[in-house]
């Protein structure tokens, strides 16, 4: 359709790329600063505890521990120590979050041409590699943002983006996203982005030094757009970001899998620092001596036999004696890392075999099942709330590309997710065959199950269905070698008689 702007028409509508208007355009009023306010409370109110997640993750944790050598060199080794198990505890989440495809909730040809456009967006955009940063930041810092907007070409783009940059706003009624925002630096300026239902309205601070400002009067419009403008309009209906929080319930933040992760892991640290320095100054014999010269040079080897001499000990001074105070047993310094160690397994449901090799060894067959259970549950569980974001955020790309009418359309569509569970291939391929041999799961579903992605699966079932061809014309000349149609012909007694 059109809309009377003024300034000539705009085409909006399903499909339509960004559009700008003057930022004095009626219909389209600049945000009110209470907007801007919520915007700077919302990143300010959670932006610490983002940020120190992030930089447990990086592996800048806190130090608990005196220095008093300042400068020293094994000072400065006790400053870095810090065995670093946050990634992992992450990855042990995110390494079961792969998506292999979608299908249909119906079998009616408008889904499944829907399923297929979805697959066919997800690898024309290379998705996997940006939804393996989404689920990683979403579960290392409790949430995580997907922008999805055209490009200049109409075609939809998907950006994932971290909490310290993107926050939202819920409705309270519908839980549905009312209002997003995106705070950024650019070069000794922040950029704000405000985005509605209808509109992404666009600042920049007013002051060049690089300082955030508390107050919305510290920002004007940003216009860099074609006629000055600050407004572009959208025309799909809905904010365009989606929102993955781990753990999270409808319409409410998540929570990082690290925050009961940060205070073991600090322990661990104090373990592993004390046990550095105990190793450093008591983990060799001391050797002492008494009752001889202090000047005296003892040289003490294998081969050599330590003489003192007879007048040493005898002024009333002690007699000459050697030893050795015993070494300091580290036992109880590893048994407190490992106790860390088990403390991180109870609290995140990770198996102590997934976060060191040296804890047991690991199980298979139906104890790894048993091991892996709590892990494997909340993964299923991100699987259901990630994969309904995920429907919405390609639905929405369909909808840019004119490939879907509406956004609801990611209603229609299912996510394909990989076993949660470790499993042998040949454990997995028995169960997947007797499902579709006594069940009747589709050989198509079985593949799925498998965890082979949908071109694989497509080139598996070509290839079966030409073997299969191949198979039926052996057949068909098997059976017309002696001219007549569906006659067997004893070829052996043909040639004994001729």
């Amino acid at each position: 359709m059109s809309a009377n702007t003024g300034y000539g028409a705009i085409t909006t509508g399903a499909g339509a790329t960004g559009l700008w208007l003057p930022a004095t355009h009626a219909a389209y009023t600049t945000p009110t600063d209470k907007d801007i306010a919520w915007a700077l409370g919302a990143f300010a109110a959670r932006r610490a505890e983002y940020q120190l997640y992030a930089d447990y993750l990086a592996g800048a944790h806190r130090r608990f521990w005196r220095l008093r050598d300042d400068g020293a060199e094994f000072t400065d080794f006790l400053r870095r120590v810090a065995v670093n198990f946050c990634p992992r505890i992450v990855a042990a989440f995110t390494d079961r979050l792969r998506i292999i495809g979608f299908e249909p909730h119906a079998e009616a040809a408008g889904d499944e041409q829907l399923a297929e456009a979805a697959w066919a967006l997800w690898q024309d955009r290379r998705l996997e590699r940006h939804f393996n940063q989404l689920f990683s930041t979403a579960f290392g810092l409790g949430d995580a943002y997907l922008i999805v907007w055209p490009d200049a070409t109409g075609r939809a783009q998907f950006y994932p983006e971290s909490p310290l940059h993107v926050a939202v706003n819920y409705d309270g009624e519908t839980r549905a996203i009312a209002l997003g925002a995106k705070l950024w630096a650019d070069g000794r300026h922040h950029r704000l982005n405000l985005y509605y239902a209808d509109r992404i309205e666009r600042f920049i601070t007013r002051a060049d030094n690089a300082t955030l400002p508390n107050t919305p009067s510290g920002f004007r419009p940003y216009g860099d757009a074609p006629n000055g403008g600050d407004t572009v309009i959208n025309p799909y209906g809905r904010v365009p970001i989606f929102h993955f929080g781990a753990e999270a319930g409808v319409g409410q933040l998540g929570t990082s899998v690290l925050r009961p992760v940060l205070s073991i892991q600090d322990d661990y640290n104090v373990a592993s620092a004390t046990l550095a320095v105990v190793r450093e100054y008591q983990a060799w014999p001391l050797r002492w001596a008494i009752g001889i010269d202090p000047e005296a040079q003892i040289e003490v080897g294998p081969d050599r036999l330590i003489k003192v001499a007879s007048s040493m000990g005898m002024d009333g001074g002690d007699k000459p004696a050697f030893g050795q105070f015993a070494a300091a047993d580290l036992t109880a310094y590893f048994n407190n890392k490992e106790s860390s160690l088990m403390e991180l397994a109870a609290v995140t449901g990770v198996p102590p075999h997934l976060l060191h090799r040296g804890l047991g060894t690991p199980p298979s067959g139906e104890a790894l099942k048993t091991a892996e259970a709590p892990l494997a549950s909340r993964v299923e569980k991100a699987q259901t709330n990630f994969g309904d974001e995920a429907e919405n955020a390609i639905a929405f790309g369909l909808v840019i590309e004119r490939r879907a009418a509406s956004a609801d359309d990611g209603a229609g569509l299912t996510a394909l997710w990989q076993s949660a569970y470790t499993r042998s291939d040949r454990d997995e391929a028995e169960t997947v065959a007797i499902k579709v041999r006594d069940v009747g799961l589709s050989v198509r579903r079985g593949l799925v199950e498998l965890g082979y992605s949908e071109t694989e699966i497509d080139e598996i079932l070509a290839d079966k269905e030409i073997e299969r061809e191949a198979a039926s014309v052996a057949l068909d000349r098997s059976m017309n070698v002696g001219g007549v149609p569906g006659t067997v012909v004893d070829i052996t007694e043909e040639a004994s008689s001729a």
